[in-house]
């Protein structure tokens, strides 16, 4: 497995560097440390931007030596790196694929100690459209640090064929990393307005549950292998399944960017964006 880890020089950047040696298990048999000199983009005033980008060059050259010193203590592979010229973004991606990366592993929140582009809004852009699996490190689960191996891995499920596309990739991962995986369900009654509340029946929300349930378990009987546990919540999913993440000490998350009815889950505003803010990194499957 290929693992490509950008880094802006920022602390939160490297906080995938501690997170990269749980995945040893999985066969890390090389990593890709890269960073990205931002275009200058001042029509006439880019006049200095050679010495711009020599000066800058020369920080981050050593700056990625140093990461890569300190990774390889850590790892028993291969560690490179590389330092390009563009749109970070785009940048990454084009890495991505001329290096035939199997993952990419980057935080969500970062602020640059050497180049003007921060990390988080570069991996937003990354995220929703990168042709690769991303292990995403938000700024809880950063700060919180990486634990001492990735024992618990929850796979939220809503029903729909595009969130099942994660099972694959979960047992696969559970089952190298010799963890227990949770299938999670949220039951998501449709709320109103104060004045217009609705009063679920008790045999409503029964019923609810009941058939959530039995998804799950049929969903569980088709896992070999590992380790399976179910659970069903009731409540708006954001909120249920950060609280599930945080109560049960989930050490990652895997899903896929499409959910329900195939809509594309941009990271902003959705169940995805909010896991992605939990106490728990994500490894997000791109569905197509």
């Amino acid at each position: 497995m290929k693992l490509l880890i950008p880094l802006d020089g920022s602390p939160s950047s490297e906080a995938a560097l501690r997170f990269a040696p749980l995945l040893k298990p999985l066969g890390i048999d090389r990593v890709v440390l890269m960073s990205v000199c931002e275009d200058f983009d001042h029509g006439a005033e880019a006049r200095g931007a050679d010495d711009f980008y020599e000066r800058e060059s020369v920080l981050y050259t050593a700056y990625l030596r140093d990461a890569a010193r300190r990774l390889e203590g850590a790892m028993t592979c291969e560690v490179r790196s590389e330092l390009r010229c563009g749109r970070p973004a785009d940048e990454i991606r084009k890495l991505a694929r001329a290096e035939q990366v199997d993952l990419i592993m980057m935080s969500t929140h970062g602020r640059s100690g050497l180049s003007r582009w921060a990390i988080g809004s570069v991996a937003d852009k990354v995220l929703r459209s990168s042709e690769h699996p991303m292990f995403v490190i938000g700024p809880k689960a950063a700060r919180k640090g990486a634990p001492g191996a990735i024992a618990r891995v929850a796979v939220p499920l809503d029903g729909s064929t595009p969130a099942e596309a994660a099972l694959k990739t979960a047992r696969e991962w559970a089952l190298r990393l010799d963890a227990r995986l949770y299938l999670v369900r949220a039951v998501d009654l449709p709320t109103f307005p104060a004045e217009e509340a609705l009063i679920y029946s008790p045999e409503l929300v029964e019923a609810a549950r009941r058939a959530a349930t039995q998804y799950l378990d049929e969903v569980a009987a088709g896992i070999e292998g590992v380790k399976v546990e179910t659970a069903v919540l009731v409540g708006q999913p954001a909120v249920q399944l950060t609280s599930f993440c945080r109560n049960r000490k989930i050490d990652l998350v895997v899903m896929t960017t499409h959910g329900r009815g195939a809509v594309a889950r941009a990271i902003l505003g959705s169940t995805t964006d909010r896991l992605l803010h939990g106490p728990a990194p994500v490894l997000v499957i791109p569905s197509r």
